[in-house]
């Protein structure tokens, strides 16, 4: 029943009291009470927190909500099941409201479709009113934890706590096909739309890692700081987390040097897609070449594509058609500076780059 009779309460909890000394105004400002009591204002409920044994805490502003006086509801017959928080298997949300209006105990939707077979002894429906709000990891902002713990009791899903306070929007409807995609967080996701709704309810980022299950890369590194330098210009805290980091990723990682990354890493791949260099260093992608020239005050330019000729040897170069023209060192002037590679190759003396254009 709905406990209005405030007035009576205090009376009654006065008696065999010491004096609280409360001023109350009588402005009606309704809120409730964890005790399920309405009270006209905040002050009066302090009042009775101070008059009673029991902690009286405010539940939420407004008036307490009440059972219905009477439960004569018509439900439908259709059968489209929903598990009440006592436990039960309801026919339909209109059979449970009319069980929760006839009950003592609050029933509430636990979720749609039938229980798990968790019995309710097992799952503590005591939970109090105050809102201290927790966002589950299934996208659900619970009042507080105990009630999130309690629907992890009757539900046969795990629920954790994501992070606290209130869920972001994180409802993405994913759809239920298995196109699997491996996290940054080396978790696989059935899909990109899964791990983009684990993204959502993370404190962390959480991106792609790769597409394909997660491989079982090992996670128990040592957290020393003894910087490596990768190939793809991140700087990892030991050599272990980039060989994880190697593990994780489609492209391969290797330790380009020891210590942090400077300025001239350029986030370079694996791929052999060799160049020749002016230095007659082969590298094995222009990208790389860039990162060399870069580290020798830019010195260093591209020659032709493909690995260096040896001199002497049959000097297959394919030099495009541009004309770009320059000097050698040696007086003749070549069309780009591919052709004077070719010439520097054939010939028995070294002929480098004198200048940009013609001679």
């Amino acid at each position: 029943m709905l406990k209005t009779c405030w007035l009576l309460s205090l009376f009654l909890l006065a008696s065999g009291q010491e004096t609280c000394d409360f001023a109350c105004p009588d402005h009606i400002d309704l809120v409730c009470g964890s005790d399920g009591v309405t009270y006209p204002n905040l002050c009066v409920l302090e009042l009775a927190d101070c008059l009673s044994d029991e902690d009286i805490t405010l539940a939420h502003p407004g008036p307490c909500e009440t059972k219905q006086e009477s439960c004569d509801m018509l439900c439908y017959t259709n059968y489209d099941p929903v598990c009440g928080s006592d436990g039960v298997t309801y026919s339909n949300l209109c059979n449970l409201e009319v069980a929760d209006c006839l009950s003592d105990e609050d029933i509430t939707l636990a979720y749609e479709g039938e229980c798990k077979g968790r019995v309710k002894e097992n799952c503590d429906n005591g939970c109090p009113d105050n809102y201290d709000p927790v966002c589950g990891s299934n996208g659900v902002t619970y009042p507080n934890l105990c009630h999130l713990e309690r629907e992890n009791c009757l539900s046969d899903e795990e629920i954790t706590v994501a992070y606290e306070g209130e869920c972001e929007d994180c409802a993405f409807g994913c759809p239920d096909n298995y196109d699997p995609v491996c996290g940054s967080d080396g978790v696989t996701y059935s899909n990109l739309c899964e791990l983009e709704r684990a993204n959502c309810l993370s404190d962390e980022e959480i991106t792609v890692a790769y597409e394909g299950e997660c491989k079982n890369c090992d996670s128990g590194c040592p957290e020393n700081y003894d910087p490596v330098c990768g190939s793809d210009g991140v700087t990892y805290p030991n050599v272990c987390e980039l060989e994880r980091a190697n593990c994780l990723s489609d492209e391969e990682i290797t330790v380009a040097y020891p210590g942090e990354c400077n300025s001239c890493d350029f986030g370079c791949s694996g791929l052999w897609d060799p160049v020749c260099g002016s230095d007659g260093v082969t590298y094995s992608n222009l990208c790389q070449l860039e990162i060399a020239n870069c580290l020798n005050g830019g010195d260093i330019s591209l020659s032709y594509p493909g690995e260096c000729q040896a001199k002497g040897g049959p000097c297959d170069i394919l030099c495009t058609a541009n004309y770009d023209p320059v000097c050698g060192s040696d007086g003749n002037t070549y069309g780009n500076a591919c052709e004077l590679e070719v010439a520097d190759c054939k010939s028995d003396d070294d002929i480098t780059l004198a200048h940009s254009g013609p001679c």
